[in-house]
């Protein structure tokens, strides 16, 4: 997946896909579209289970994001993302789905060797925030750019927040 392209925007918020929580892993697990992923790679890449990634993709290819073609499942475009992510009802419910993720493996498997958990706080004027806040948006979507492998065998999660307390 590395170059970005935007999935088809029919959706709008209420959608049946955007209730799904696990969509964005399980598209990810797809590969790239010319080799697309079978049922049981996308099982192996995401530790999911069958009836999620099952139900995910029926209503993946109901939305036109997926196709199947025998075995295997091809994504539409590269790369699913959306644009003014802060307006987009399913963006905030994904976020703090991952944030709860996050929470709870930091609870049960503190592991910094098989995991990067990362929080710090600095003194800085406020008036600067929104240029720090694009710069590091821009630094992240430019380091999992150079980092993802469609083909890759596992799907990795890089929740962020950013905020003045």
């Amino acid at each position: 997946m590395d170059k970005k392209s935007k999935t088809p925007s029919e959706h709008t918020d209420g959608s049946k896909l955007f209730q799904m929580m696990q969509w964005p892993h399980i598209y990810a697990a797809l590969g790239c579209q010319d080799k697309g992923a079978s049922f049981q790679d996308i099982e192996n890449r995401t530790g999911l289970g069958s009836e999620v990634i099952e139900n995910t993709l029926l209503q993946l290819i109901e939305d036109k994001m997926v196709r199947k073609q025998g075995r295997r499942y091809f994504a539409r475009t590269d790369s699913a993302f959306f644009e003014d992510l802060g307006k987009s009802h399913f963006f905030k419910n994904f976020y703090t789905h991952s944030v709860g993720h996050l929470f709870d493996k930091a609870r049960k498997e503190f592991n910094s060797e098989q995991s990067l958990f990362y929080a710090m706080s600095l003194s800085l004027n406020p008036e600067k925030m929104p240029l720090f806040k694009k710069d590091l948006a821009e630094l992240l979507d430019k380091y999992t750019a150079e980092i993802e492998e469609s083909q890759g065998s596992r799907v990795a999660s890089l929740t962020c927040g950013f905020h003045l307390v």
